[in-house]
């Protein structure tokens, strides 16, 4: 079976119905930290926000998404496994030599 993942491709209108589209399809999302997701997106368009999603799940997100005001598009994904984004893990995660992760100091 072919996984979808959900790219957003504009910049987003409304972002209160944004946020709570995402609060909506996020599950353990808080207000806070949907907040700073809508923000990252507004800021950065062409990002795919969910991958690995069956196509069913993937249309009724898009939807949300489109009703928050963005537009949303569904695609193909090689992820097999459903995650959403995490736009602060370069910020929180960095590598160090020999190739070791550690936790940013920023």
């Amino acid at each position: 079976m072919c996984k979808k993942q959900i790219r957003i491709t504009s910049p987003i209108a409304d972002r209160t119905q944004f946020v709570r589209a995402l609060r909506l399809i996020g599950g353990d999302l808080d207000l806070k930290s949907a907040v700073s997701l809508a923000i990252y997106l507004d800021n950065h368009c062409n990002t795919v926000i969910a991958a690995g999603l069956d196509h069913e799940v993937a249309e009724h997100i898009a939807n949300e998404l489109r009703s928050g005001g963005t537009e949303a598009l569904v695609e193909s994904s090689v992820i097999d496994t459903p995650m959403r984004c995490c736009p602060s893990a370069n910020e929180k995660f960095s590598w160090s030599f020999p190739r070791h992760i550690r936790r940013s100091t920023a």
